[in-house]
């Protein structure tokens, strides 16, 4: 079964400053799950956030967060500190996945440390990274999910792989659009670690404009397009997330662009659709 929801980050600063409305527009789309960024929201709100996710009908499916990925090497423990507030909050709301995206200099040669492109600190940060998975999991019942951007597929994916290898109890939240933009195929990964994989965030690429982006942020701006008018194959993507043998949660995320919930609509229906002519046979 995948559920399909709607990630909050188009919204921005609203999801603090008018949650209430922020998450009743997400119910209009059709969603079931929601997910929300912790940088946005905060971490000490559970009682408003509760309320306000009672209200709105939707289900929050995972709270985001941020790792600054050189603290793996440095100070594991200030990872773990990082983490606690909003894996408190996820708990206290009932929801049991942290969304988390490594931070580095994206658009420097060497991300801003060097270190992350060489293998053997490539596997000390994943091995530290599972350390601080198993603790989280264990102090507050929340399982963190990697979410990928670009960098992790330099140097043909050396640190995704890492990650995979060598942080076994690491679950990843693959942003699909991401790895698509990177030159690499979402649907090789899911059925390699179909285990691994339970969290989606669902986009479309137009794979000619992101390979001629030269930044992150041009890439971020550029590469993707609205559901349904990019070229991913998403019925291929959407099947094979659908056979892997686990209940798995699929967020529509759009970044930048109208803040616009029939786009939310738009997309949500269009992923009803895919899953319905899988499951009926077309």
């Amino acid at each position: 079964m995948i559920r399909l929801g709607s990630h909050c980050v188009l919204y921005a600063e609203a999801i603090a400053t008018d949650l209430e409305n922020t998450l009743k527009l997400i119910s209009l789309t059709g969603s079931e799950i929601v997910e929300i960024g912790a940088r946005f929201f905060g971490t000490d709100r559970a009682e408003e956030l509760r309320t306000a996710l009672e209200k709105s009908g939707v289900t929050l499916a995972g709270i985001h967060t941020l790792l600054k990925i050189s603290n793996l090497l440095d100070d594991p423990q200030k990872v773990y500190e990082a983490y606690a507030a909003p894996a408190r909050l996820a708990a206290a709301v009932g929801c049991d996945s942290l969304i988390s995206s490594g931070m580095v200099a994206f658009d420097e040669p060497g991300l801003g440390d060097a270190r992350l492109l060489v293998p053997e600190e490539q596997k000390k940060a994943a091995q530290a990274l599972n350390e601080v998975v198993l603790r989280i999991q264990k102090d507050f019942g929340v399982t963190i999910r990697y979410h990928n951007h670009l960098w992790e597929f330099k140097n043909n994916a050396a640190f995704y792989e890492a990650l995979l290898s060598f942080a076994p109890d690491l679950q990843l939240a693959m942003d699909t659009g991401w790895v698509t933009a990177a030159g690499f195929d979402p649907v090789a990964y899911i059925e390699k670690y179909p285990a691994r994989f339970r969290y989606f965030h669902l986009r479309d690429v137009n794979t000619k404009a992101a390979a001629g982006c030269k930044t992150f942020q041009e890439a971020a701006h550029c590469a993707f397009a609205n559901v349904g008018e990019g070229d991913s194959r998403l019925t291929r993507l959407l099947r094979a997330i659908d056979q892997s043998g686990y209940d798995c949660d699929g967020i529509v995320e759009y970044e930048f662009g109208e803040k616009d919930y029939h786009r939310y609509v738009r997309a949500v229906a269009y992923f009803r659709g895919i899953l319905a002519a899988i499951r009926s046979g077309d």
